[in-house]
């Protein structure tokens, strides 16, 4: 015989079952979110090594046509323009073989051909596309051209090349000044590369700084206040102008950790990574190179400066 008076059982969480769930499931979350953005860190560095891999590929089939790589002063050689950078140079390797056609028409209306001759857009609207290809994918502000505090717009980019040594920071090795890859008015040649492919850098990473100082893919010329370098380091890199608050700071550094907040940071190569940055060698490879063994970065830089690599 049923009870019609027997009273409704219902299911449920208890509170004290519902603070030991919410429990769990924090717990869960506090362990799975550390893997999750580590795997991403791991899964940016890889992309960015693979971004680095195809500039080097593309210097040398920029190589393959003019018999040397790009020069950091824009001259010396038919592949290179004044006032360009060696990221524009290699353009028509990279795919971007459009923004190449509109460089030469810009320059042909305003050459880049003296220190003053600061690009305007347009014609050089070149200099505010940006090429996914110049920029590491842990750093997601340059996805977007950027306005600068002298409101300037224009793109970045995550690579910065090796321009020459300076006898301070190689160890006493050679003279005043040593030649790196596109330290050379004509470019340089593979065959200059006496200390080896794989020991000799082309470039490496350097984040632009949080004030945009620095980075400007587009142009070697220094379009802000107290800013550069943009596409090219020397090691080590004193600022350019005379009274910037950088001046002293650094000042023997070529390699070490950076905080994008940091303008001075924008002297010396580092990276979004954790422990180090990716560098690329004439050989076409790409390694990473630990903050620890920054002292091989000056030997690497030059391309004939008879020093003996070792690592830690």
């Amino acid at each position: 015989m049923i009870n019609l008076y027997q009273k409704n059982i219902k299911s449920g969480f208890t509170f004290i079952e519902l603070v030991i769930s919410i429990g769990i499931i924090g717990l869960l979350i506090s362990i799975t979110l550390p893997a999750v953005q580590l795997a991403r860190r791991g899964s940016d560095l890889l992309s960015c090594k693979n971004a680095a891999k195809e500039l080097a590929l593309a210097l040398h089939n920029f190589h393959a046509t003019y018999n040397c790589f790009p020069s950091s002063t824009g001259s010396g050689h038919p592949g290179n323009i004044k006032g360009i950078s060696w990221l524009v140079l290699i353009l028509p390797y990279c795919g971007q073989e459009e923004l190449w056609f509109h460089t030469i028409q810009a320059n042909q209306i305003q050459p880049l051909n003296n220190p003053f001759s600061v690009p305007q857009d347009p014609p050089h609207i070149v200099k505010s596309s940006v090429v996914n290809g110049f920029i590491c994918p842990a750093d997601s502000r340059l996805k977007f051209p950027i306005i600068t505090n002298s409101n300037i717009k224009s793109s970045f980019c995550s690579y910065v090349g090796f321009d020459g040594v300076r006898s301070d920071a190689s160890n006493g090795f050679g003279s005043y000044y040593q030649a790196s890859v596109f330290g050379s008015d004509f470019g340089s040649k593979i065959s200059d590369m006496t200390d080896g492919a794989s020991n000799t850098l082309l470039f490496g990473e350097r984040p632009p700084p949080a004030s945009f100082q620095a980075g400007q893919w587009y142009s070697m010329l220094i379009e802000e206040r107290f800013g550069g370098p943009n596409t090219t380091l020397h090691i080590p890199q004193p600022p350019f102008v005379k009274g910037d608050p950088c001046s002293g700071a650094n000042s023997n550094q070529s390699l070490g950790p950076g905080i994008l907040e940091n303008p001075c940071d924008r002297f010396h190569f580092w990276s979004l990574h954790e422990g180090g940055a990716n560098f690329a060698a004439v050989d076409g490879s790409v390694r990473f190179i630990n903050y620890s063994n920054k002292r091989i970065i000056p030997i690497m830089a030059t391309i004939s400066g008879g020093e003996i690599l070792t690592l830690d």
